[in-house]
């Protein structure tokens, strides 16, 4: 029994450890507008913060579109706030973190796309 305890626990210990990495690797392949799609569009929907779930937050999401906006704020900015959430950033606690579902390379992509929305 003690035996196998121990081979349930190192095994669980394992899946555990390697969880995080799992999540990144299975969107490794997915293009940047699916992964809008999947991660972003919820609340900010086109671009403009009419996601379907916008209405139900306290804080309306940000017009990814608006060209002011755009011409104020650095990709670096961009990709803080992707990938360590609002408050990172002074914003909405609203914004999640993606830090962990993400990597950096698709990070830099989605800010690419968040570019694109706004020309």
């Amino acid at each position: 029994m003690t035996q196998q305890n121990n081979l349930f626990i190192c095994g669980l210990a394992c899946a555990l450890l390697l969880a995080p990495g799992c999540n990144q690797q299975k969107h490794a392949n997915i293009s940047t507008t699916d992964l809008y799609r999947l991660h972003c569009s919820g609340c900010h929907g086109d671009g403009t913060g009419n996601g379907h779930i916008a209405q139900t937050l306290k804080t309306r999401p940000r017009n990814l579109q608006h060209k002011e906006w755009q011409s104020s704020v650095s990709d670096e900015h961009i990709q803080k706030v992707i990938r360590d959430g609002g408050l990172s950033a002074k914003l909405s606690e609203e914004m999640p973190a993606f830090a962990t579902k993400l990597t950096e390379q698709q990070i830099a992509g989605l800010t690419q796309y968040i570019r694109r929305l706004g020309m």
